[in-house]
């Protein structure tokens, strides 16, 4: 005698009357869950007899004589671990759920990102301004307005440049790696949902921005997927690729792009005269202007992509 039950696990409550309802692995169980708290509600007596999770090879458990062994209720089950929610995979799997999709919290990675996000527009105007003081040392001395305090004034400029500027680095590393992670999560989140058909994986969110010449293209192109497949009115499959891409996601990448370019390629002890230095901190300068606008455009994208993504997931679990 064979069945195909799954293993036990914590399932979408087939009577939709709680969050999660704990299959033991041959029946639906009076545990469930609501935001992590575990309580107890008989499910047969209110509920009509429910639909299995779709199921797996499994034996069930007889006795010498073949005959199929009496169930005793386990403990309660412990609760789902926090900000872990399951999705049905298909719509045929409303009630019960053959291999659980797991949701990846994002709001954490959210607060995290506006806070470094935010930090680093602040350092670049930090810059900006730290360039400007330069700019005016270097206006004096094409001036001929020279003094005693000239040649320190110039010395705490060029400091203040070069402390700001590795501040901002230092910033722009650790965003990246926040960034990354909560690009990842929302591609598995976009998995859960039932979005098939990426032309990119989950594992271009990270390789993406590693590879030459890939990252100049792909992160972008992978948060235009997340945008086109948590809109409003999108369901299971690939018919979220149809859907409009965002011209604010394109208008944050090409000045992310235009001011981490100016930063990487301008550098100002090449110039070899007062002209040539003036116009090498006048890029700079208007590359940092424009990384600070990048940094408030992200913090606008990662703030409404987020909200997309909790919005299509609260539709998920009402359905």
């Amino acid at each position: 005698m064979t069945n195909t039950l799954p293993p036990a696990h914590w399932a979408a409550d087939p009577s939709g009357r709680h969050e999660h309802r704990y299959w033991d692995g041959t029946r639906w169980t009076d545990h469930v869950s609501d935001q992590g708290a575990v309580t107890v509600d008989p499910i047969d007596g209110s509920t009509p007899q429910q639909p299995a999770p779709a199921a797996v090879a499994e034996p069930l458990p007889v006795n010498a004589d073949g005959l199929l062994m009496p169930m005793v209720e386990a403990p309660s089950p412990p609760p789902p671990a926090a900000g872990t929610a399951y999705l049905p995979t298909t719509t045929a799997d409303s009630l019960g759920l053959a291999k659980p999709d797991y949701w990846r919290g994002l709001d954490g990675l959210r607060t995290a990102l506006v806070v470094l996000l935010g930090l680093s527009a602040v350092v670049s105007v930090m810059v900006v301004v730290a360039i400007s003081t330069r700019l005016g040392v270097i206006s004096d001395i094409e001036q001929g307005r020279f003094s005693a305090s000239l040649p320190q004034r110039a010395q705490d400029a060029d400091d203040f440049v070069s402390a700001s500027v590795a501040i901002a680095l230092l910033l722009y590393v650790a965003t990246g790696v926040v960034f990354i992670v909560w690009q990842w999560r929302s591609a598995k989140n976009l998995e859960a949902l039932g979005r098939t058909g990426a032309p990119r994986g989950p594992g271009w969110s990270i390789a993406g921005w590693l590879v030459p010449f890939v990252n100049f293209v792909f992160p972008v192109l992978i948060v235009q997927d997340l945008w086109r497949g948590t809109t409003a009115g999108t369901g299971p499959g690939d018919g979220w690729r149809k859907e409009r891409s965002s011209g604010l996601v394109w208008c944050w990448w090409a000045l992310f792009l235009v001011g981490t370019g100016i930063g990487r390629f301008v550098n100002t002890d090449d110039s070899t005269t007062l002209s040539d230095l003036r116009q090498s901190n006048n890029t700079l300068l208007g590359g940092y202007v424009i990384m600070a606008i990048a940094a408030v455009l992200a913090i606008v994208v990662v703030v409404q992509l987020t909200r997309r993504f909790d919005a299509r997931r609260a539709e998920a679990l009402a359905q």
